[in-house]
């Protein structure tokens, strides 16, 4: 058995594209991650029936029993906050949470303790994966939280990507609701990973602006990912994280 504890294997959506961006682009050490995109054949669908892609428990398998103490990052799901609340609804709504606090007009109100569990229940696929695929991973893994949701209104009007339409007919939801609804899909990521013993790792302090939305220097073209220095950032995060693991076992 090969003694490649530095190699680290991201599975994962949309969202490692700003970690592979900045692999790519990396003058040393960007060879230590390789990429899973789960949107993409053959590790799409991620699970079928509770049970995982065969084509991806074929790599996983064969990654455990040729390395020594793998390391494995997740990255699952993430962008469903922008399908709920980047765009107004043509219902106008609000919620309200513990984290920012928002003056509505005569949009009308959602219960926080309602909208978390809709969300629950939207995210059911999201979180299953997220167990399934757990189950077939050694004790070294984490997940990654999606990054925070942009701050910037007119800027998303800019860079609508797959929401223009919708965004043209309606608007965008204002910041206070969208990052309220960001959160409320992280902690349930969140609750998700201790419930399966996997460590979640929160978005970098640097990527993220004193609001607790993602920072300019994280922005790109499109309403809901980062970019590839947000995808360094968390490179050097996950870096860090397993390098500490190492030094204390």
């Amino acid at each position: 058995m090969q003694d490649q504890r530095a190699k680290i294997h991201v599975i994962g959506h949309s969202h490692i594209a700003a970690l592979g961006a900045a692999a790519s682009i990396r003058e040393e050490g960007g060879d230590r991650f390789a990429f899973f995109e789960l949107q993409k054949p053959p590790y799409k669908p991620a699970i079928s029936g509770g049970v995982v892609n065969p084509a991806l428990l074929e790599r996983i398998t064969a990654i455990l029993e040729s390395i020594e103490n793998p390391a494995f990052a997740l990255s699952i799901g993430g962008a469903f906050h922008s399908v709920v609340a980047l765009a107004n609804h043509p219902s106008p709504y609000y919620v309200v949470g513990p984290w920012l606090g928002y003056d509505p007009g005569s949009e009308q109100l959602i219960p926080f303790s309602l909208m978390r569990e809709v969300m629950r229940e939207k995210m059911s696929w999201q979180l299953e994966v997220i167990r399934t695929i757990a189950d077939v991973l050694p004790q070294r893994v984490i997940n990654l939280q999606p990054p925070p949701p942009l701050p910037d209104a007119e800027f998303i009007k800019e860079s609508p990507g797959v929401y223009q339409e919708v965004i043209e007919a309606h608007g965008v939801m204002p910041a206070e609701v969208r990052y309220t609804v960001w959160r409320i899909q992280s902690d349930l990521f969140e609750e998700a990973c201790r419930e399966n013993d996997i460590e979640f790792l929160h978005a970098p302090p640097a990527t993220v602006d004193d609001r607790g939305f993602l920072a300019r220097e994280a922005w790109r073209a499109d309403p809901t990912h980062g970019n590839a220095w947000y995808g360094e950032q968390v490179l050097q995060q996950v870096e860090r994280y397993f390098e500490t693991r190492k030094r204390a076992s």
